[in-house]
């Protein structure tokens, strides 16, 4: 989600939050009328309508914000949107709080747009500090890693996961994969938690300058569409002798990095 969505984000979830209010309203108000008010009824059916329409872009928001719009009880996780709309649920969750549960976690995601307008940060800023680290952890141990040029990019990949292990950095090594643009992707590694790819190149031949550039350029389209960072690696034995120029030549992107880690 880009930084000038955020002000709709914040006017969506009030609407949302308003809709739940009726909707409140609305059952007590079923619940008292007579089994003839039909009035009622077809309101009441297209109220739910309407709150249903909006749960996944609502849930949408709560997940790029970090939210939780689910609620423990006995053992079931129950959603806050859905579930509320079932009328036993709903029956049973009045004891602990009823809609107002939902209310609460709709405040506190507004809350947190509401904090990223003021302070004109993004979602990925609050992720950056992990990121740094990472990047960090190996830079610093990469070069060590290797006595002699690597031959190939799988031996820069091996060092790069062992790296992550020593660490205890949570992810996955080529194990997911998608299509994008009729061509099919495969990341290096995954941080699922931080929602990172990141990907290794090897610069060991004249050719490769140019080519790691055109391969970094289409991976950022491709990644993008996937994935909220994207790391990467650039092991150089020697290739690239001017790092900025040769940066210049990449997608100017919020939350992408690119390091050049020399032999």
């Amino acid at each position: 989600m880009y930084k000038n969505e955020y002000p709709k984000t914040i006017q969506n979830l009030r609407e949302f939050k308003n809709l739940f209010v009726e909707f409140a309203q609305l059952t007590e108000k079923v619940k008292l009328a007579s089994h003839n008010d039909e009035k009622s009824a077809m309101e009441f059916i297209g109220l739910r309508e309407k709150i249903n329409n909006k749960i996944p872009v609502i849930k949408y928001y709560f997940d790029e914000a970090g939210e939780s719009y689910t609620y423990a009880l006995a053992g079931r996780t129950i959603s806050l949107f859905e579930d509320m709309l079932n009328p036993t649920i709903y029956s049973i969750l009045t004891s602990f709080g009823g809609f107002l549960l939902t209310i609460d976690a709709v405040d506190r995601c507004i809350g947190f747009y509401n904090h990223l307008v003021e302070t004109k940060k993004t979602i990925v800023d609050f992720k950056v500090t992990p990121i740094v680290d990472i990047i960090n952890l190996i830079k610093r141990n990469l070069r060590k890693a290797f006595k002699t040029e690597p031959k190939n990019e799988s031996e820069v990949q091996d060092c790069v996961e062992l790296i992550l292990n020593v660490a205890n950095v949570n992810h996955s090594k080529e194990k997911e994969s998608f299509e994008y643009s009729s061509k099919s992707y495969i990341p290096d590694f995954v941080i699922k938690d931080l929602e990172t790819v990141i990907e290794i190149k090897l610069c060991n031949s004249k050719d490769d300058e140019s080519s790691i550039i055109g391969e970094i350029n289409d991976d950022i389209l491709a990644y993008r569409t996937r994935y909220k960072i994207l790391i990467f690696i650039v092991y150089d034995v020697g290739i690239i002798r001017d790092e900025d120029k040769f940066k210049n030549y990449l997608k100017d992107a919020s939350g992408v990095y690119i390091e050049v880690v020399k032999h």
